[in-house]
């Protein structure tokens, strides 16, 4: 009898332990499944983060474009500039000529 209470011990004790050990497993699988949503979570978030930065390219790429066409019209309105004081000097150059005629 003494055997079989230390026998039916040795199983309580295993018992206890294996139901420890599924209680630990339970739990390291809602770990895990919480993990994985975190990783999607944070998958999710880290493509949105791709596209704006993607977005935010695009906009300096067309607002460098568009200081570029910028500069280049000042530099044609510059040029132009220039040349109507040239045609405005030579206008004033031809109005002295037609007086000297007259």
């Amino acid at each position: 009898a003494e055997e079989l209470a230390e026998v039916c011990e040795q199983q309580r004790t295993a018992l206890e332990e294996l139901s420890r050990d599924w209680r630990r497993a339970d739990r390291a699988e809602a770990d895990c499944a919480a993990a994985r949503a975190d990783c999607g979570d944070m998958t999710s978030r880290l493509r949105s983060a791709e596209k704006r930065a993607a977005a935010s390219k695009a906009a300096e790429t067309a607002a460098l474009a568009a200081f570029d066409a910028v500069k280049d019209e000042k530099a044609t309105a510059h040029a132009a500039l220039v040349e109507i004081g040239g045609v405005r000097e030579q206008l004033s150059l031809a109005r002295g000529n037609c007086r000297v005629k007259d």
